[in-house]
């Protein structure tokens, strides 16, 4: 059903704005990707590829098709692929929002992670705090809560830090958990998975930061990790080859 009406909408397209028709190869390019999307037999692999395809089209005609599978229930493996291209490459526009909102909110569990994915990298219309205001919202599921936080921790924003800093103390454990470890993976400090009070320090001295210096401190603590990562990458090396030169030798 979604592939006829994004047919009949490129057509509409061609015949209502000629000084912006679609040539034939560009409707057809369109067609296949849509095919490829509406195709129960297609793999996700194949979906995805689309997905992205049809987000890196600037044109009017690509969004209404992504927002058709988005909003179409019916084909979850296109809303999911759809979600997951918004995720990994950005370029999501303003009519995804509501889509992705119903996705992330809604009974079915396979499309609420990708949805919320998605959802962290929209910067503006002010989704950051509706997902701050699902995530906090203690009437809401704790499923529906639990996707939420975790799909905060890719949200570089000061509101996602202190939303997620005071669900430290949230008294369902589940959402202090999930709250801890995403707050560690936006931060790269992975101390705050298990130390909530060092983490409340933490944004005691940084909240009032400006945005730039905030994001520089992170970049910092990023390098550092790295490179502690790469000293201990080269210890466990040189054990295990001494390691490997012991039983050399010791072998007759």
């Amino acid at each position: 059903m979604v592939a006829l009406v994004c047919f009949r909408a490129l057509l509409s397209y061609g015949q209502s704005r000629p000084s912006a028709a679609l040539t034939p190869a560009q409707q057809m390019e369109l067609k296949t990707l849509t095919e490829q999307l509406s195709d129960p037999a297609r793999s996700s692999r194949t979906k995805l590829d689309a997905a992205k395809l049809l987000l890196m089209r600037p044109r009017a005609e690509a969004t209404e098709i992504l927002g058709g599978f988005l909003s179409d229930p019916s084909n979850r493996a296109a809303q999911i692929a759809v979600a997951e291209a918004i995720g990994a490459v950005g370029g999501g526009r303003e009519e995804f929002i509501e889509p992705l909102m119903q996705m992330l909110t809604g009974d079915e569990a396979s499309v609420r992670a990708p949805a919320g994915r998605a959802l962290a990298t929209f910067k503006d219309h002010g989704v950051i705090d509706r997902l701050v205001s699902i995530a906090t919202d203690p009437k809401r599921s704790r499923a529906v809560r639990l996707v939420t936080i975790s799909s905060m921790q890719h949200v570089l924003d000061k509101r996602a830090v202190d939303a997620l800093v005071r669900l430290l103390d949230d008294k369902d454990q589940d959402v202090s958990v999930a709250a801890a470890d995403a707050l560690a993976a936006l931060t790269n400090i992975g101390a705050f998975r298990t130390d909530k009070a060092l983490a409340k320090r933490w944004w005691a001295r940084n909240k009032h930061k400006d945005r730039s210096q905030w994001l520089a401190d992170l970049a910092d603590s990023l390098v550092r990790s790295r490179a502690s990562l790469k000293v201990a990458n080269s210890r466990l090396r040189e054990r295990l080859a001494k390691a490997m030169t012991d039983l050399y030798n010791t072998t007759g």
